[in-house]
């Protein structure tokens, strides 16, 4: 998969919201995260790709991998274990996860190479911010 991108566009993605946090920072009280030279509100790339993965999974019913996940004991799967969910298979689960098709990810599994090795993809789709 070492081919040149031959065809390649961009597009301007505008967000729009009004009297909401679209993107509270946890670290700071759940604060509006702010360019403090404009003092307009940011939306982070991880932001608009959690609201893309809401809708997917929620809406169109599509399988996610990065979304929360309970074991049987209440405590939330980290990666290594949403990865036994798909057999450690990376192959299946680029093939059933359309947000790791979409934003690329890196999937925490044995690849033989080391124990704790993981794989990581980049998709096709980006966000940068400016």
């Amino acid at each position: 998969m070492s081919e040149t991108i031959k065809k390649r566009s961009e597009l301007i993605f505008l967000y729009d919201v009004k009297d909401i946090n679209p993107n509270g920072d946890p670290a700071d009280e759940n604060k509006p995260r702010m360019d403090e030279e404009t003092r307009i509100n940011i939306v982070t790339d991880v932001r608009l790709k959690r609201t893309i993965r809401d809708y997917l999974h929620n809406f169109k019913g599509k399988e996610i991998f990065v979304r929360k996940i309970s074991d049987e004991s209440g405590n939330i799967q980290d990666a290594k274990a949403r990865g036994k969910d798909f057999q450690n298979n990376p192959e299946t689960i680029i093939k059933e996860c359309i947000d790791v098709r979409l934003f690329g990810g890196t999937i925490p599994i044995a690849t033989g190479k080391s124990k704790d090795s993981s794989i990581i993809y980049t998709g096709p789709v980006q966000f940068k911010m400016g």
